[in-house]
């Protein structure tokens, strides 16, 4: 049930609207976070497997030659050294990625504390309104009926 709330004016609806928008911006950006750490660790995954995949070709030649290539071991050791610092810098950068999306989910948590506290101020301001208004219009009835019972005793006596 709503109530007639007329002339009631929350004294920090600003303050109310603005950690409206910023929560709304911190939800935008916190959703641009995540697309794009779920893209960084989709790299990193792809270099996890690529490693492994040539790991474990490394391994097989190794178990199926019975001389040893050196040239080829070679090559194979340079890209699994590259591949790995690639890993170690995509990790890295996924990890600082995850980070900033964990702060600035406690920072949206925060902020969203705050503007539900400041939602319970408001409703607690519009309660302590609405029983001011009520307490006015029994007042009024209250003299109004004194008055006519005033101008009745009056009338009578007359």
């Amino acid at each position: 049930m709503t109530r007639d709330r007329r002339g009631f004016q929350y004294a920090l609806e600003p303050v109310r609207s603005l950690t409206e928008w910023e929560m709304n911006d911190v939800a935008r950006a916190l959703a641009s976070i995540n697309t794009a750490t779920d893209e960084q660790q989709d790299r990193v995954n792809n270099l996890s497997l690529c490693f492994a995949s040539a790991r474990s070709e490394v391994i097989l030649q190794r178990q199926n030659q019975a001389s040893l290539d050196i040239d080829a071991q070679r090559l194979a050791h340079t890209y699994m050294v590259q591949v790995q610092q690639q890993l170690v810098t995509e990790d890295e950068k996924l990890r600082h990625m995850q980070r900033e999306r964990n702060e600035t989910f406690v920072r949206l948590n925060d902020m969203r504390k705050f503007a539900d506290s400041l939602d319970r101020d408001k409703e607690s301001a519009a309660e302590e309104h609405d029983q001011k208004v009520a307490k006015q219009a029994y007042q009024q009835a209250d003299d109004s009926w004194l008055q006519r019972l005033h101008w009745k005793t009056n009338r009578d006596q007359d």
